[in-house]
């Protein structure tokens, strides 16, 4: 593992890798491939020199982790090695991924073999650490003039939160989030904490039989604001910040 806070274990081997080649087994660029907060996994091979008699090449497969914002991360990988100085070796290779959006877990098909070694065989292994669903929703507690929320473990997100922005707006179609209107901004004034309980005054007036409000509010960690999710074409992706008004 490259990526600190993660971590990997073998859950059933032999693993039955089904032969049909749309199996997620190997299919590797669909919409499972995202996690709760838009992040998107796949893989990549590159070659590298093997250093057993007689030298060789060797393959080096890697997972790795497009961020919404386009950054790049690489979490792990596998490589061929020797077993001995002289040979022989035995060699790995990553073939399909799926991500299990609940918990924040990333299955991967390892398939293992070493030729003259031992039999050829799938490995099905579990990558814990990505952000699980619970962890970047929100949960309210509506009350007569308030309403209460605790804060997540992993803010949309993100690894921490500086505060909050709090904005609600009619339930119309389409949403016009450029309309959203400040119920609380900027609060708490300290930093909060996982598990913490916030509470925001709701002045919001009751709106007419058939009618409804949406609130929604803002993290801000580091400069960075998030407002929720959106679930587009079979994926999550983080909502445009932009198309949102200043806290004020």
């Amino acid at each position: 593992m490259l990526t600190p806070g993660l971590t990997a274990e073998s859950v059933f081997a032999p693993y039955t890798c089904p032969t049909d080649p749309y199996s997620w087994c190997w299919v590797t660029n669909d919409g499972a491939t995202f996690d709760s907060v838009g992040n998107q996994y796949g893989l990549r091979v590159e070659t590298i020199p093997l250093s057993c008699t007689p030298p060789g090449q060797a393959y080096r497969w890697t997972v790795t982790r497009l961020t919404p914002s386009g950054v790049s991360e690489n979490l792990a990988y596998i490589q061929t090695r020797c077993v001995l100085p002289q040979g022989p070796f035995d060699a790995s290779e990553l073939r399909g991924i799926r991500v299990d959006l609940a918990n924040g877990w990333l299955y991967v098909v390892m398939y293992v073999y070493a030729p003259g070694n031992y039999n050829n065989f799938y490995d099905l292994v579990r990558i814990k650490g990505l952000p699980p669903l619970a962890d970047v929703i929100q949960s309210y507690k509506p009350q007569s003039s308030s309403f209460t929320y605790t804060v997540p473990r992993r803010p949309e997100g993100m690894l921490g939160v500086d505060h909050f922005d709090t904005f609600w707006g009619p339930l119309a179609q389409p949403f016009r989030f450029a309309d959203a209107q400040p119920l609380q901004c900027g609060y708490p004034s300290l930093p909060p904490q996982p598990g913490d309980s916030l509470s925001v005054a709701d002045t919001v007036p009751i709106p007419p039989v058939g009618e409804g409000v949406y609130y929604i509010t803002a993290a801000t960690y580091q400069g960075e604001r998030r407002f929720g999710r959106q679930y587009t074409n079979g994926a999550f992706s983080g909502r445009n910040s932009s198309a949102f008004p200043v806290c004020r």
